[in-house]
């Protein structure tokens, strides 16, 4: 009786899951860039560079699948599905090959080499450039990388400024861009591939023989623009604060200092220097109302124009310029994108936000860059969107017809709460995503945000507009002042709330499979309708799962083989020198969930203990040996179950595990596991495979 009743309910449960699709038939489609982005995620995913035929075929063959069954109605729409994640896939696979650029083999020291600038960073403590056009010296021109990033000394006192669009000649230290800290880190090859760096360095002597070409590209011309407003912005307001205020209309990050930046981290309001969806709405939003008022004050235009219409042109273009100004990023071209569309609708009378619009600007931008999909930037700037417009088309139109009833204290009491929900709903949206790729989460960002969002909408955005309208008429000054008032106060906030007790938690890094089912997860609950969109909490718990389940590194070594770190029991993390590659220390930290990381030779002696020849190491069960200098294989060989040398450890050393030099040379930076009676290794080369942007390691060095 009891399983009659189970299978009946079962049955019920299931036939309601059914009877709720079929009555959301209509969202189906926005589920295409799902597909679409899944296709670009596989192929990332490869350990293996698949042939472009091989997409082709896979689109031939989910097309010829959906021509047979598309008139079975579910299989149709399964076989849709594989067809746009087949699409995906071969579009990746596309922008990859024509993307391949030059890429340095080895190390070149003290070349000549001649380029012509494209960009140019002021960061606080150095100067980097990008060449294209370049020329090297001793290496023949079919092997030219098409852009090389450079490190570059500060100009004399009293010389002239380097410009954007100027050819210059320097001797430099080129190298290819680096591979991944640890196996499955952040790949900066893969980055560079798409952009086309194919050697990284440092300048070892100055800039000279400037000229100019026969001609200036559009681009040039725009980053030149961009440079100019920002040393305008700078010379008209000193310090911090004209670095925010750059970084706010320009994009220009560079001269921030580390410490400003780690409290708008720590205090939830890094997003505020990310130009993305809040200032090109916001911009958008002062040049409607402000041509809407002003026309609507001249009684001709207000009676016989349409001013509603002409006010959404206006903002369009203008969101469009400041698109352009900002360096179009994936979330500033993100927020243009389905700001365009609010402001189209307009035009066309239509409704101005849906989930519909937020699907068109994701397809729009995985189209234009399939690999922005991997950057926390396009994850974070999606999920907070998407989960924002569900949750407000779920409320209906009671809400908006609340926001225009009531007196001013009522709306301003609504507008507030209505910032805290926001707040709250993109925090939640975005944190596990932020824990995957930064592994920090801010407690007091809802507070961060209610203080410091309305002062950036009311007072320093409008005075930002104002600022590049004055520009070309020198009168700056005239509305970045007040504008840095606001902008001191955003900093001062960010820097109390960063300063409070615990105001971060640092966790590890939540890996890869549990971002895809959070992802899963969250987008189950935005893109249905009804009861069954809470199913989607499973993905998120199996994320949040996955999450604890996975086991930190123990040991890790870079790709260089300089530096070795070992996570002790207390979840600190050692490291075999605090001078070098602490770049790559920062990210193995960060990665761990790691706030310290202290001297290896400093532990505990019960745990490590070490002299000129090698370090010993007792943790989890198991003995290792850092082997520094062959005269340690003497007396360790046999004696340890892991040996980690720097140099070549000799064929008759037994261990368990042994990882050399050589090791390390061909397969770039090692992950050790360890846990009792068993021992797991993994590499930067067994975990990305073969690909484009992966050459052999060994060629690298």
């Amino acid at each position: 009786m009891l399983n009659r009743i189970v299978k009946i309910d079962f049955l019920t449960v299931v036939s309601g899951l059914i009877a709720g699709f079929e009555n959301d038939r209509q969202r189906l489609i926005l589920w295409a860039p799902v597909a679409f982005a899944t296709g670009i995620a596989s192929y990332f995913a490869l350990t293996v560079e698949p042939p472009l035929w091989t997409g082709v075929s896979l689109v031939g063959a989910c097309g010829g699948l959906l021509w047979c069954v598309r008139k079975k109605g579910r299989l149709a729409l399964l076989a849709t599905g594989l067809l746009l994640a087949s699409l995906g896939l071969l579009h990746a696979s596309w922008k990859a090959h024509i993307s391949t650029a030059p890429v340095l083999e080895k190390r070149l020291g003290a070349v000549e080499l001649s380029g012509r600038i494209v960009t140019i960073e002021d960061f606080a403590k150095r100067r980097r450039i990008l060449l294209d056009r370049v020329k090297i010296a001793r290496l023949a021109e079919e092997y030219y990388p098409a852009r090389v990033r450079l490190r570059i000394l500060p100009e004399k006192p009293g010389s002239r400024a380097l410009e954007i669009g100027e050819h210059v000649t320097l001797r430099a230290i080129l190298m290819p861009p680096a591979a991944p800290a640890m196996p499955g880190g952040f790949d900066f090859q893969r980055k560079a591939w798409f952009e086309q760096i194919g050697a990284v360095g440092f300048a070892i002597s100055r800039p000279s023989a400037r000229s100019r070409g026969p001609g200036d590209s559009f681009s040039i011309k725009l980053q030149r623009l961009r440079r100019a407003i920002a040393l305008q912005i700078k010379n008209s307001v000193a310090g911090e604060t004209g670095a925010v205020i750059a970084a706010l209309i320009v994009g220009d990050r560079s001269a921030l200092t580390e410490e400003t930046l780690q409290n708008l981290r720590d205090a939830g309001l890094a997003h505020l220097l990310a130009i993305s969806g809040l200032h090109i709405g916001l911009v958008a939003a002062t040049i409607f109302f402000a041509v809407r008022l002003g026309l609507a004050l001249i009684s001709h235009c207000a009676l016989h124009w349409p001013i509603k219409k002409i006010s959404a042109v206006a903002a369009l273009l203008g969101s469009f310029v400041y698109l352009l100004i900002a360096g179009a990023t994936v979330p500033t071209q993100r927020a243009f994108l389905m700001t365009g569309l609010v402001l189209v609708a307009i035009l066309a009378d239509r409704r101005a936000i849906s989930l519909r619009l937020v699907a068109a600007a994701a397809m729009l931008v995985l189209l234009l860059r399939p690999e922005s999909l991997l950057s926390p930037s396009f994850q974070m700037s999606f999920a907070a969107v998407i989960a924002l417009v569900a949750f407000y088309e779920s409320l209906g139109p009671d809400l908006w017809q609340r926001l225009g009833e009531g007196r001013w204290t009522s709306k301003l009491t609504l507008y507030f709460v209505g910032l805290a929900l926001t707040t709250v709903i993109a925090s939640f949206a975005t944190g596990l995503i932020a824990l995957h790729h930064f592994g920090r989460l801010p407690h007091f960002g809802l507070l961060g945000n209610l203080l410091a969002v309305p002062l950036t909408a009311f007072w320093i955005m409008p005075w930002a507009v104002l600022g590049v309208i004055l520009m070309p008429f020198g009168l700056t000054s005239v509305a970045l002042v007040p504008m840095g008032w606001g902008v001191d106060l955003v900093i001062a906030i960010a820097g109390t709330i960063a300063g409070w007790p615990q105001a971060v938690s640092l966790l590890p890094l939540m890996p890869t499979t549990g971002l895809i089912g959070v992802t899963i997860g969250g987008l189950w609950i935005c893109l249905w309708t009804g009861r069954k969109r809470w199913l989607g909490c499973l993905g998120i718990l199996a994320g949040l799962v996955i999450m604890n389940w996975t086991q930190k590194p123990d040991i890790l070594i870079s790709a260089s083989g300089k530096l070795i770190a070992v996570r002790l029991p207390n979840n600190e993390l050692a490291v075999s020198s605090l001078r070098r590659e602490k770049f790559t220390a920062k990210i193995w930290s960060q990665a761990l969930g790691v706030g310290r990381t202290s001297k290896l030779s400093a532990a505990a002696p019960e745990i490590v203990r070490c002299d000129g020849l090698a370090c010993l190491i007792r943790t989890n069960g198991h003995k290792i040996a850092l082997i520094k200098d062959e005269r340690a294989f003497v007396d360790e060989c046999g004696r340890q179950q892991i040996l980690i040398a720097t140099v070549p450890i000799p064929g008759y050393c037994d261990a368990a595990l042994r990882i050399d030099r050589f090791d390390i040379w061909r397969n770039g930076a090692h992950a050790v596991w360890l846990s009792p009676g068993e021992i797991r290794v993994g590499h930067v080369r067994g975990r990305r495979g073969k690909r484009h942007w992966a050459p052999d390691l060994n060629s690298n060095k």
